[in-house]
């Protein structure tokens, strides 16, 4: 089975005034997520999608490699900078990372053993992928395998939806939401 998810943006641009955002009254990455693309926000910077394979048959799945496509792009969006610190911890993982101004998108393996990998019955492969623009980009990704001498592809993106990352148009002043709540508006000047 495969599973993916974001786990991290470099915060959030949303194309509001800062005086028409609330407080989220979270630091916690879920709720900002849901919080700030109810908003019309899009990732800043980058996404970090964190992708969980399990093996659950007899026969090895092989992960031959991942693609990223850039399905469109757009200007950057103009806006207020939301930023957040992220929780640390977790699984220990193989991170990826995808250059999604190149043509086409570069994936490259950041440390450790790259493609193919197996994964076995009761295994688990998680692969971090941190995707970075400096533009505005809509993109997805595609994980090709072959399990029981079949070849096959998942496409990873946002529940059916690109995942959308954008690098601010205007960074003048930004909203800090760190450990602590309440957020905090702060300029550059």
């Amino acid at each position: 089975t495969c599973e993916s998810k974001v786990t991290y943006a470099g915060g959030f641009v949303i194309p509001r005034a800062p005086s028409e955002l609330d407080d989220p009254r979270s630091t916690d990455l879920p709720q900002l997520y849901s919080w700030a693309h109810s908003l019309g926000g899009v990732d800043a910077y980058n996404t970090l999608i964190r992708i969980v394979v399990r093996g659950r048959s007899s026969s090895p799945v092989v992960l031959q490699g991942l693609q990223a496509d850039v399905v469109d792009g757009k200007p950057p969006t103009q806006g207020t900078l939301v930023q957040y610190r992220p929780a640390a911890g977790g699984l220990p993982v193989r991170r990826l990372g995808i250059d999604l101004d190149s043509t086409p998108p570069t994936v490259q393996v950041i440390g450790g053993r790259g493609f193919p990998l197996w994964v076995s019955n009761g295994e688990i492969e998680v692969l971090d992928v941190l995707a970075t623009t400096s533009k505005h980009r809509l993109w997805e990704a595609t994980l090709h395998y072959t399990a029981g001498g079949e070849s096959g592809s998942i496409t990873i993106d946002n529940d059916g939806e690109p995942f959308e990352t954008t690098v601010p148009a205007n960074t003048d002043e930004t909203f800090n939401c760190f450990e602590a709540s309440p957020c905090r508006l702060t300029s550059a000047a």
